[in-house]
């Protein structure tokens, strides 16, 4: 199960839902903290242009991009991202798509991923655990394997990636933090 907050509606607001997504199940389940509710959304995709049939996404891994847009990898290596932002409402209250969200096929990672994020210029990280390795994507248009950089190797256990405030991209393995497990130092 990978679990994540929702994308901050603006800088003055708190998340408003937890996301989560179970492994082989074709959909995200986020929680509306405020109204104590659970919503379902099925995730589809065409996964190519000239295709008209939509087919069910199973997840693996997901992150929200810099305008709120969620990005979804699959079991193949496949990035998708959704063709709806999330955006606010009149009141000023996260609006959730309908009972599905489609999504956009964007290209190929190098590997099944996991620990997505996005920084605040809009470039992807993911780890693929199977090369203990962490990738950088800088633009998520047309991806292929060319536009993956690897950004850090180790024989370590990555267990998560994660940015500080300067953006600099952080490993945690199973072993202890130290400094040079700095992976990409971010706007220093």
């Amino acid at each position: 199960m990978v679990v994540q907050l929702g994308p901050r509606p603006s800088s003055c607001e708190l998340e408003r839902h937890i996301f989560f997504i179970m492994e082989s199940q074709p959909q995200i389940v986020a929680y509306d903290i405020l109204e104590q509710t659970w919503h379902r959304r099925d995730l589809m995709s065409n996964k190519y242009e000239n295709m008209s049939e939509a087919f069910h996404i199973r997840p693996i891994d997901f992150t929200f991009g810099t305008r709120g847009e969620l990005i979804v990898a699959d079991h193949d290596g496949v990035l998708y991202s959704s063709i709806e932002e999330l955006q606010l409402n009149r009141k000023g209250e996260q609006h959730l798509p309908k009972a599905r969200i489609q999504l956009k096929r964007l290209g190929s990672l190098l590997g099944p991923s996991r620990s997505m994020l996005v920084d605040n210029l809009g470039a992807l990280f993911y780890v693929i655990p199977k090369f203990g390795a962490v990738v950088r994507c800088a633009q998520l248009k047309n991806l292929t394997a060319e536009g993956n950089e690897i950004i850090y190797l180790t024989s370590k256990n990555i267990q998560q990636i994660f940015t500080s405030d300067e953006g600099a991209i952080w490993v945690l393995s199973d072993r202890v933090l130290k400094p040079q497990d700095i992976c990409y130092p971010g706007f220093l």
